[in-house]
């Protein structure tokens, strides 16, 4: 499970260091747009409303003593 971080830490470490640590940063900013965009265009079903998709209430269970 660790070397789905260790490869690309490898990578993006060796593209930091090609690039300068600022200009990585800002490659990083830029590239994050196009899902940021992308995310905003996903239909999501039930119309957006939360409430409509709330559990109904669970009774109160007496507590015996």
């Amino acid at each position: 499970m660790n070397l789905g971080l260790m490869i690309p830490g490898t990578v993006s470490g060796k593209i930091q260091v090609a690039v300068g640590y600022r200009n990585f940063f800002v490659w990083v900013l830029l590239s994050s747009i196009p899902a940021l965009i992308l995310s905003r265009l996903i239909p999501i079903r039930g119309g957006g409303n939360a409430a409509a998709a709330a559990p109904e209430p669970v009774e109160e269970v007496p507590q015996w003593r």
